[in-house]
C-alpha cells in the first residue's frame, strides 16, 4: 500500500514538473466566466464533459463573457489511471522557478505569481475546478481588498453574520440551524472591502447546498468566532486575539511573503472596522433565536 502511494505521488510530481503556463489553452477555446465577490475568472477546458459538469456545478456564479476577467483558469484532462488517489484534504503550494506549483489530491497545477493565469491537469471524471478555484480566488481576494474565510455566512437584519473557525468548530452545524434564512455558505465565505464598507459574499465551494446556492452578497454586520460550550454567550475578543483567530481561518494555500502580509493587513482591518466576538454555543436549535434576541 505504501509503495503504491509513493508511486502515485511520484507520477503526479513528474506531471507537475512538466507542466507550465505555456500549456494554457488557446483563446479560441470557449470560456465560462465565474464571478465571486465581483472577481471574475475565465474558465476553459479541453474536455466537453468537464465543461458540462462545471456549468451544472457553478451555474448561479456564471456571468456573461462580456465581463472582463481578472484571471483565467485552463483545465486539461489527464487519462493516466491510478495516480490520483490522495487523501490530503488541502492543496500543497510551493514557489519555484517563478511560478507557484500546486498539488492537490485531485489535480496538479501551476499558477503565475501575478495570480492572473493558472493551468491545471486533472483526471477525466473528477470536477477539480472547485478546488482549483479555491486556490486562485484565495490569492485574488487578498490582493483585491478581501479574504476567503473558512466560515458560515447567514444574511439577517441589518446585514450578514459570518461565523468562522477551524474544522470541527461548528460552521456546518450553525448554517444548518439557520432554517429559512439566506445562506452565503457553510464552509467558505468571501469577504471584500468596498467603498461602502465590508461585504460578505456567497461562494459555490463545499457544503451541503453548494450546488443550489445563490450568488448573493450583504453588508458585513458581525464576525463571530465559534466555540462550543454549555450556554449561549457572545463576548468581544481582544484585538490581538481577534486578528489571530481570523488569520487562522483565512484560506491562503498559494501564498508568498507579500500575500501573507496582505492577509494580516486584511485581518487587522476587519478587527478594527467590524470587530470580532467569540460566540459560545451549545448544540441547540435556539441559537438563531438567541442571536436575534441580542439585536432587539
Amino acid at each position: 500500500m505504501i509503495a503504491e502511494e509513493i508511486a502515485q505521488r511520484t507520477a503526479r510530481h513528474v506531471l507537475l514538473r512538466r507542466l507550465s503556463l505555456d500549456d494554457g489553452l488557446q483563446e479560441a477555446v470557449p470560456a465560462l466566466n465565474v464571478r465571486i465577490a465581483d472577481v471574475v475568472v475565465a474558465v476553459r477546458s479541453d474536455d466537453a464533459p468537464s465543461l458540462a459538469r462545471i456549468v451544472r456545478a457553478l451555474r448561479p456564479f456564471l456571468v456573461s463573457r462580456a465581463a472582463a476577467p481578472d484571471a483565467r483558469l485552463d483545465l486539461r484532462v489527464d487519462r493516466t489511471p491510478g495516480i490520483w488517489a490522495d487523501e490530503s484534504p488541502e492543496p500543497r503550494a510551493t514557489l519555484a522557478d517563478g511560478v507557484i506549483n500546486v498539488e492537490h489530491r485531485d489535480f496538479v497545477g501551476v499558477l503565475s505569481v501575478e495570480g492572473d493565469h493558472m493551468v491545471v491537469v486533472h483526471p477525466r471524471h473528477m470536477l477539480a475546478v472547485e478546488n482549483a478555484l479555491r486556490v486562485l480566488y484565495a490569492l485574488l481576494l487578498v490582493r483585491n481588498g478581501g479574504v476567503l474565510l473558512h466560515a458560515a455566512g447567514v444574511v439577517r437584519e441589518p446585514g450578514a453574520s459570518v461565523l468562522f473557525g477551524r474544522s470541527g468548530s461548528g460552521k456546518t452545524t450553525v448554517a444548518r440551524m439557520a432554517r429559512g434564512r439566506a445562506l452565503l455558505g457553510d464552509d467558505l465565505v468571501a469577504l471584500r472591502r468596498t467603498h461602502l464598507g465590508w461585504v460578505a459574499c456567497s461562494t459555490p465551494f463545499g457544503g451541503e447546498h453548494a450546488r443550489t446556492r445563490r450568488n448573493r452578497a450583504a453588508g458585513l454586520s458581525e464576525l463571530l468566532r465559534l466555540r462550543h460550550g454549555d450556554h449561549f454567550e457572545a463576548r468581544p475578543m481582544a484585538a490581538a486575539r481577534g486578528v489571530a483567530a481570523l488569520l487562522q481561518s483565512v484560506v491562503l494555500p498559494a501564498s508568498i511573503g507579500e500575500d501573507r502580509r496582505l492577509a494580516l493587513e486584511r485581518c487587522l482591518e476587519l478587527q478594527r472596522e467590524v470587530g470580532v466576538h467569540e460566540l459560545t454555543f451549545p448544540l441547540d436549535n435556539g441559537l438563531w433565536r438567541w442571536l436575534d434576541g441580542r439585536r432587539t
